[in-house]
């Protein structure tokens, strides 16, 4: 695509493919692009990948790219509380545990969602 179209393929473009093909509930081929990108994969790859696991209830892929989480710098924490999520799903809550160290260990922090109502609108945040 570089010599053809002169584009440069960026971390966005392969996350962009893998959400398809998760989206397409095409998780393995999407796993076998994770794989390849092992060490360039980035918060956003890891996002659309896990949530293409939850959809099609593949927590077993989801804990093979759990080694490559719990390895990366990230400071988002979507990764991570998605893969905590599975893991809660599932009752196994010494790794919810384990991840939650890791996530402060790494000084990453999920937000708390809120709502608010105003003039009788909902707002969710």
């Amino acid at each position: 695509m570089r010599e053809s179209q002169r584009v440069e393929i960026r971390h966005e473009h392969y996350a962009c493919v893998i959400d398809i093909l998760c989206r397409s509930g095409k998780i393995e081929e999407a796993y076998g692009l994770v794989q390849e990108l092992r060490t360039e994969v980035t918060d956003s790859v890891i996002g659309a990948f896990l949530n293409g696991c939850v959809v099609y209830n593949r927590p077993d892929l989801a804990k093979k790219v759990s080694e490559i989480v719990m390895k990366m710098e990230v400071k988002a924490p979507g990764g991570f509380v998605t893969l905590y999520n599975i893991y809660a799903g599932e009752g196994k809550w010494a790794k919810v545990a384990e991840l939650r160290e890791v996530m402060k260990w790494q000084g990453v922090q999920k937000q708390p969602g809120f709502s608010s109502v105003y003039n009788n609108i909902w707002f969710f945040f």
